[in-house]
């Protein structure tokens, strides 16, 4: 299968994957009801985006990484890394907090709305620039943080792809 035929196939699965979220919901940034879907789409596009970054750097499928280990996936990580695929993970988390959640670049009060936040990649892993202007066309100061933060971890599995363990993979969390 060509590298276009995986990520459309791989594109599709995630974009599925988030079809258990409602249809509406608050959008956060707002305070409005999103009836046509529009945060639910932003959402589904950031993951793609992270995603098309760790195949396109890492040439493994994303989903691999979803509930590796004891921080991998959705949701806040509990304990001790199991391996270095799961420190990724990690610094990744560490990196949304410490870069994306300061006043200066996203906001403090963020929250959840950090997942409906895109950006534009040069390369794989690579951030278009920061926009200079009102029309310029390059990532904001915060999409930039995010597009740095998801290329990081890219890098890091791609780095410590001989390290996967499959037997992480979907780990349970209470073991943690």
């Amino acid at each position: 299968m060509n590298v276009h035929v995986k990520l459309i196939v791989i594109s599709l699965a995630l974009i599925k994957g988030g079809d258990s979220f409602p249809s509406v919901q608050k959008d956060p940034l707002s305070g409005t009801d999103d009836e046509q879907g529009t945060s639910l789409s932003r959402t589904k596009r950031s993951f793609v985006q992270f995603g098309l970054m760790i195949l396109c750097k890492a040439k493994r499928n994303p989903l691999d990484y979803n509930g590796y280990g004891c921080y991998c996936g959705r949701g806040k990580g509990v304990g001790n890394p199991v391996d270095e695929i799961d420190r990724c993970c990690v610094t990744h988390d560490k990196c949304y907090v410490d870069h994306l959640r300061s006043a200066d670049v996203c906001g403090e009060n963020i929250g959840s709305a950090l997942h409906l936040i895109t950006y534009k990649r040069n390369g794989c892993t690579g951030c278009a620039r920061e926009k200079r202007f009102f029309l310029d066309v390059g990532n904001s100061r915060c999409q930039k943080a995010k597009c740095e933060c998801d290329g990081a971890a890219a890098r890091c599995f791609q780095q410590h792809d001989s390290k996967f363990n499959n037997q992480f993979k979907n780990h349970d969390k209470s073991s943690c």
